[in-house]
């Protein structure tokens, strides 16, 4: 009688759960799931923002812990191809799904063919998917099953922010920024060619943000010519003296004033007591950066 009880049991639990909840998914299958790609960056946290434009040239995944980039249950996560020399390298998502807690994902790369044109300048062929939830590993890899590594802090280059004076262009690639009295050519990324054409003229004042990739060459993240748009003051005066390798010291109106100097200034040409003619402009630490000097008439 016990065993027909307990027969009778386990048949009524089984028909109950199948009137009411059909089949249940189990966590451990795995499911194709739902993503975004982010089109416009400036649409992501700034922060998140920042590392995906240090991290896109690194091959490899980056996850966006969630606690550390307060997403709540949002979770962001940026694959790169890496720094390529030129145009037509393509990077796309085929498919996202999870299983036992591990995010897969799979992604097409396309590499241009030997006869294809394409434009001579670095791209960053990468993305990044917006998806819910949170996963304890991940599998990265593309149709051809070579699997993408997690990229580490070390990869992250490093910057240097220099000023210096920009004397041209070289080529499509390359312009020439002199800078600690040395003319050295920087590859200007493609997202940045513009301002050869709209912004940068020869002997602007610029302040560059570059690293040096794994072939030796200078690459500019980030190129800044505000000190274009500060007003410039011509003014007469007399030279006193140098102060030290960087300023010198004018009487201007009968007033001595100090005066840093710009990259592309030789001093050495102009002797104390000299008339001369100088422009100059005040920048946002309030030093008044000697931009050009002349002898006067």
């Amino acid at each position: 009688m016990k065993k027909i009880s307990i027969l009778l049991l386990f048949v009524l639990v089984m028909v109950f759960s199948a009137g009411c909840g059909g089949r249940v998914t189990s966590p451990q299958e795995s499911e194709e799931l739902d993503y975004d790609i982010i089109i416009e960056l400036d649409t992501l946290p700034h922060d998140i923002k920042t590392v995906v434009s240090n991290l896109k040239g690194a091959r490899g995944y980056f996850v966006f812990d969630q606690k550390e980039y307060n997403t709540g249950d949002i979770l962001y996560l940026l694959i790169s191809s890496g720094e390529k020399a030129t145009g037509g390298y393509t990077l796309e998502v085929n498919s996202v799904s999870a299983e036992k807690g591990t995010l897969s994902i799979i992604v097409e790369e396309e590499e241009p063919a030997a006869d294809a044109s394409v434009i001579q300048a670095l791209t960053y062929p990468f993305v990044v998917i917006k998806i819910g939830g949170s996963f304890q590993n991940y599998n990265i890899i593309n149709t051809d099953n070579d699997k993408f590594d997690e990229i580490q802090d070390k990869t992250v280059p490093v910057l240097i922010e220099k000023t210096g004076i920009y004397t041209g262009q070289i080529d499509n690639n390359f312009i020439e920024i002199k800078v600690d009295n040395m003319e050295r050519a920087y590859m200007l990324p493609e997202e940045l060619s513009w301002m050869l054409s709209e912004l940068l003229n020869s002997g602007d004042a610029v302040v560059v943000s570059y690293y040096e990739n794994s072939n030796g060459q200078l690459v500019i993240r980030k190129l800044d010519t505000e000190a274009r748009d500060r007003m410039v003051m011509e003014v007469h005066g007399v030279l006193v003296g140098q102060i030290d390798s960087n300023s010198v010291e004018i009487n201007v109106d009968g007033e001595p004033k100090a005066f840093r100097l710009a990259e592309q200034i030789l001093i050495e040409e102009f002797n104390d007591g000299d008339n001369i003619i100088i422009d100059y402009y005040t920048d946002e630490h309030g030093r008044f950066i000697l931009n050009k000097i002349q002898k006067a008439n």
